[in-house]
């Protein structure tokens, strides 16, 4: 299975920016009829969905700056963040902060305070008196000891 390209935050602005400039051109009456969206995927050889995450996260948060966190992801890949989004995460769990922290410090306050995901076979085996230990590096869901 081929995996999926990661967009860098400078490839979600261009997609942004040449959406928007789509727009612009339908507005005014010069788009011959076409959608921007389609017009935008012709333009920048990105997928319709691709195109409409971006926009979609643009939307969400229209002042976003796109930014890529170096603090590797639970993958080993870069995971790309909005800096408003890791804010948001930080006060619904009541986590104590600085506004002044990056990227990297606020990544770092998530990850400290994460819950443990909570299986149902770890639940009934706890109820049962037994304990599970999940082997690497399959999925705790799929195999257990």
């Amino acid at each position: 299975m081929q995996h999926r390209h990661q967009l860098s935050p400078e490839e979600k602005t261009l997609v942004c920016n040449v959406y928007d400039y789509f727009v612009a051109e339908a507005k005014e009456g010069r788009s011959g009829g076409r959608n921007s969206c389609q017009r935008t995927k012709e333009a920048t050889r990105f997928g319709k969905n691709t195109i409409f995450r971006v926009l979609r996260a643009r939307n969400i948060n229209p002042d976003t700056d796109f930014v890529e966190s170096t603090a590797p992801s639970a993958r080993g890949r870069k995971k790309l963040y909005n800096e408003s989004d890791l804010n948001v995460i930080v006060r619904e769990n009541h986590i104590d902060f600085e506004p002044s922290w990056f990227i990297p410090q606020l990544l770092e306050l998530v990850k400290a305070h994460k819950s443990k995901l909570n299986y149902v076979s770890h639940r009934i085996a706890n109820e049962q008196g037994h304990y599970l230990l999940d082997t690497p590096p399959y999925r705790p869901e799929l195999q257990h000891i």
